[in-house]
């Protein structure tokens, strides 16, 4: 190995170098000779003195540099400590040059700011030529030069240590150095700046675990915090030790509320999760009724455990729903929801108008509506246009056929029952329509044919609004709109005794009676037309038709079916026709038979028969308006004249 130059050799290579840059380099490290050929290239002054220093650099370069500089200062404040009254002093520098802090031996910090080595000043080789922070900056690897090895004069004086510091994927983000006297030279200086250095990579390394760490678990938070249930978990003790939002806000607790409390000083009961602990065995969704001192919520619980690598039982997380969530996610999936609204309400007749008018003004409320009419007249497109209109149109619209249900199930069909409640239970129990319905609409179709007994519980049901399930110890509360209907008139079913008058003043508030399609003849044109088109783009047909021969047999018929039956003829005359145009004979003969045995049996005549009814029907409706009379006939005006003159028909 090389003899290690003097100080006045390597004084003497310098000055030889600076007169003559061909001379021999020989004594000097690779490193160093070839720094010193860069910077007589950059024009580096080598006699000249250091820049002052910008007050705003040095505020930048600090900003640009806070992280670096929290995690060493806490080592330069350590290793100040040891070299006070050493002659020494340490540096920590950017990635780029830039001095970002200067300390130790007040004479060496004296003999510093002589040669600007202060905060904002710049050592890159650019700037300062050859030194070690420099050196250690462009072959990063720790660097320890001595006086004259510096390429400015001003740094003859000194012997410098220095070590590039790197970040957790290995690139430098500073320089920490080590300066002192020429004559302090010693090489377990270096040896001492690269264990400080060490030391602080280490502490980048467990910084950017513990921001890993943090970041996943502000993930995790997050993912909790947005699921729609409740979380919460508890430790051995029954303590709380974390809760998401949607817990906080089912309960009405706050987080100072709940920091540091067992779960039973939250719950009025005790709740299953410390099962978990006793018995070591999970469970899942297990119904709960949850009390607090401010709010009762009926729940379905999951409880899981969380063990050690022992084993062993650590904690245990509860996963809590509100039943009425459930029910709601299940009515989605189920379909249970309105479709039509009041445009799904084909009409043109002025009693149906009014009607609708109505609806509309009591949709908005939650009062209790009874719609009364005969089969098939769209009771239920009533009950959810009004459902969709109201406050409650983002909630299950559930709709129940009393007629249909058998009368020992009704009871359970309406209010569900609990687990065991009779032979043939399912496990578990089952909720309820009302409860299925909860937050929004209940609809009670054909109400008329409930059984007396069950009237007496629907009665107690609408009055506490509050239901009882079969086998149920507690009464859960509703929020349900009821909407009825009757294809009987409810009114005289309670003069028969087959309705109580208590229950039919709560469920009609306000009653709608949806007139039959034979008093709506003005309608029969529209809708026909409508139910036509739906039902030809469903089966990809092009169908036509001709309204003088169709619309006043239509108009005729007495349609005990109403809307429903009037659907079915379309759809069944659809189905038929393969010449693709509707005639008379495209629809049952029922509806074109012979009025009196002495009509002759032909067509003519009886569609005169029927066709003269229909157009006097519809006069009379209008009050004789001829042309409201030939619009809802589909025929022209001159058309109607000479039909009125040929069957003899009053306008007036």
């Amino acid at each position: 190995m090389p003899r290690k130059k003097s100080y006045e050799e390597l004084y003497n290579i310098w000055k030889q170098f600076m007169n003559n840059g061909n001379c021999d380099l020989n004594g000097l490290s690779n490193e160093v000779a070839l720094s010193w050929k860069r910077s007589k290239e950059a024009n580096v002054d080598s006699l000249g003195e250091f820049r002052s220093v910008d007050e705003k650099m040095v505020n930048k370069v600090r900003k640009n540099n806070q992280l670096l500089i929290a995690i060493v200062s806490p080592f330069l404040e350590f290793i100040e400590s040891f070299i006070r009254d050493t002659g020494f002093m340490i540096t920590l520098v950017d990635k780029n040059g830039f001095i970002l802090d200067v300390r130790g031996d007040t004479q060496a910090l004296e003999r510093a700011k002589q040669n600007m080595l202060v905060e904002g000043a710049n050592r890159s080789e650019k700037k300062s030529g050859t030194n070690a922070i420099s050196l250690a900056l462009i072959e990063n690897k720790p660097f320890q030069i001595m006086g004259p090895e510096h390429y400015k004069k001003s740094g003859h004086d000194w012997t410098c240590s220095a070590a590039p510091i790197h970040d957790t994927i290995g690139s430098i983000i500073g320089v920490l150095n080590l300066s002192g006297h020429h004559s302090l030279l010693h090489k377990h200086t270096l040896g001492m700046v690269i264990s400080l250095v060490q030391a602080i990579e280490r502490e980048f390394h467990i910084l950017e675990k513990n921001a890993v760490l943090l970041l996943a678990n502000e993930r995790l938070k997050a993912v909790i915090d947005s699921v729609s249930e409740g979380v919460v978990s508890i430790d051995q003790s029954g303590i709380i030790i974390g809760s998401n939002s949607k817990f906080e806000e089912m309960f009405h607790l706050s987080k100072s509320e709940l920091q540091e409390k067992k779960i039973t000083e939250i719950f009025k009961k005790e709740i299953s999760l410390l099962d978990v602990f006793r018995t070591g065995h999970e469970y899942f969704d297990r119904e709960e009724f949850l009390s607090t001192r401010s709010v009762s919520v009926p729940s379905m619980i999951t409880g899981r455990k969380i063990l050690n690598k022992q084993g062993e039982i650590v904690s245990v997380v509860g996963i809590i729903k509100e039943k009425k969530e459930v029910y709601r996610l299940v009515n989605r999936i189920a379909g249970a929801k309105a479709v039509f609204t009041f445009d799904s309400l084909v009409h043109q007749d002025l009693q149906m108008a009014k009607i609708i008018s109505m609806a509309q003004t009591v949709a908005g409320t939650d009062t209790r509506v009874l719609l009364e009419g005969e089969s098939g007249t769209g009771k239920e497109l009533f009950a959810q246009a009004i459902h969709n209109a109201s406050q409650r149109h983002a909630g299950p619209f559930v709709a129940v056929n009393c007629s249909a249900i058998p009368r020992e199930l009704i009871e359970s069909e309406l209010f569900g029952y609990a687990e065991g409640s009779f032979t043939g239970a399912k496990k578990g129990g089952k909720p309820g329509k009302f409860e299925l319905a909860d937050g929004g609409t209940l609809f009670l179709d054909e109400v008329n044919s409930m059984p007396l007994e069950m009237q007496v519980k629907l009665l107690r049901v609408l009055q506490q609004n509050e239901i009882m399930c079969l086998g149920g110890e507690r009464a859960v509360p509703i929020n349900v709109r009821i909407i009825a209907a009757s294809n009987q008139s409810l009114e005289e079913l309670v003069e028969e005794g087959r309705f109580r008058l208590d229950l039919f003043y709560r469920l009609g508030v306000v009653v709608f009676k949806i007139p039959p399609l034979r008093e709506r003849i003005t309608d029969i044109p529209l809708l026909f037309s409508h139910l036509l088109q739906k039902i030809t783009e469903s089966m990809g047909k092009s169908i036509t038709y001709s309204p003088e021969e169709l619309i006043p047999i239509l108009c005729a018929y007495d349609w005990p079916g109403n809307v429903r039956e009037l659907e079915n003829y379309i759809e069944r005359a659809v189905v038929l026709t393969h010449s693709g145009v509707l005639t008379a004979e495209s629809f049952p003969e029922k509806m074109t038979v012979k009025i009196s045995g002495n009509l002759e049996d032909n067509s003519s005549s009886y569609l005169a028969i029927k066709e003269r009814e229909a157009i006097q029907k519809i006069l009379i409706l209008f009050n004789g308006n001829i042309s409201k009379t030939a619009k809802s006939l589909g025929i022209s005006r001159n058309t109607l004249y000479t039909k009125i003159k040929t069957y003899g028909l009053s306008v007036g």
